[in-house]
């Protein structure tokens, strides 16, 4: 009496299949991305602790953190991406038992990590570029400083209030722009599908 027969979108219920090549580009494709957009924040910062200082120290400084931020950065990236692989390998049957043991923990502990560090890395880049708007915006920059300067007295509450201050300004300005890009793309793909 009260069953219903229900059509069932085939085209909407299609999964997209792809192979582990795929896969690993596409982390590697995120995770670059990401850290492209953590080192220039990072460049950002440096580069606004020397800019009281002479041209010749300002390049040195900036080539030894460009440097740095290349071998850490990507390095890591590296080493997150080829982690399962080293994991399959020392999971097979000529190691030791304890060696295959730890080989297909990396395996399943991998996919945990990996969407972990995607909330960590996108926290950070809000939690960064937050920063680097608030102290290039006169108001943000001096109400971070007052609130530095009332809570001097405590320096560890005062660093997390500020990094606090900036966690919500970043996650506010990261829904604004999630949702401007969002929109662009309703645009242009309803502007796509007028002109096919």
């Amino acid at each position: 009496m009260f069953s219903k027969s229900h059509d069932v979108d085939v085209e909407s219920e299609q999964v997209e299949v792809i192979t582990p090549e795929e896969l690993e580009k596409q982390r590697v494709a995120g995770a670059v991305r990401t850290d492209i957009i953590l080192s220039a924040e990072i460049m950002a910062i440096a580069y606004s602790q020397v800019t009281d200082q002479p041209v010749i120290n300002q390049i040195a400084v900036m080539a030894a953190v460009a440097v740095f931020i290349t071998i850490a950065v990507y390095g890591f990236v590296g080493l997150i991406v080829k982690a399962d692989d080293m994991g399959v390998h020392l999971a097979q049957d000529k190691y030791h038992p304890a060696t295959q043991k730890f080989g297909r923990g990396i395996v399943k502990f991998m996919p945990h990590f990996l969407s972990i560090l995607s909330y960590v890395g996108t926290a950070a880049m809000l939690w960064v570029g937050a920063e680097i708007i608030a102290h290039g915006i006169p108001f943000t920059a001096h109400l971070l400083h007052d609130l530095e300067e009332a809570l001097a007295h405590i320096p560890i509450v005062a660093w997390l209030a500020k990094a606090l201050s900036c966690a919500i300004g970043g996650l506010m300005i990261g829904f604004v722009v999630e949702k401007i890009v969002h929109l662009g793309k309703k645009v242009f793909s309803k502007k796509k599908e007028a002109i096919g």
